[in-house]
């Protein structure tokens, strides 16, 4: 509790976190909308699979989150004044978190290794595990399927996307949608 009021008390770290934070979100949000336009110029030129594009804009979204926040929380006194203690306490927590969040890993793996592989793309008409409908998105956890009728919302996780059989039941005239 001694160490949060020291950590609280100190206005010039905490203005450099928040600075480092803000800029982080800021810098995210402009790439994330630099890419959508390029996203929206390749769909009016249709030249393009808007696939690869989408998934990279997530995650060049995602590592810029992870590095910012990072970069923000080692401008704490905290983390030179405790890096051992902390570098022991993030090596143990890393290993717990990544057992526990090993499915989640495991669909990011499956769809950057979807994305890679093309198996489908967006507005293909593919069945999967029984479900048929048309591909609305795919991103780095999970595909979406509207069904059929259009009334259904199908969501696949990756990892069972990644060891399904696939049918291809209609190819996309047109390959990419609108920017999501």
């Amino acid at each position: 509790m001694h160490k949060a009021r020291i950590i609280l008390s100190d206005t010039e770290s905490l203005a450099t976190l928040g600075f480092f934070i803000l800029a982080t979100f800021t810098l995210a949000s402009a790439v994330r909308w630099l890419m959508r336009r390029r996203i929206e110029r390749k769909l009016a030129a249709a030249e393009a699979d808007l696939t690869v594009y989408k998934f990279i804009r997530d995650l060049v979204t995602l590592t810029i989150y992870l590095v910012g926040i990072g970069w923000a929380l080692l401008t704490l006194p905290i983390s030179a004044t405790y890096a051992h203690t902390l570098l022991v306490s993030a090596g143990a927590s890393t290993l717990i978190i990544g057992f526990a969040s090993q499915q989640v890993l495991g669909n990011i793996i499956s769809g950057i290794y979807l994305v890679m592989r093309r198996s489908y793309r967006l507005n293909d008409i593919i069945e999967i595990n029984g479900s048929k409908g048309k591909v609305v998105e795919i991103n780095i956890h999970e595909t979406v399927l509207t069904s059929m009728d259009g009334k259904q919302r199908i969501t696949i996780p990756n990892t069972l996307v990644s060891t399904a059989i696939i049918i291809h039941h209609q190819q996309a005239a047109t390959r990419g949608t609108g920017p999501s």
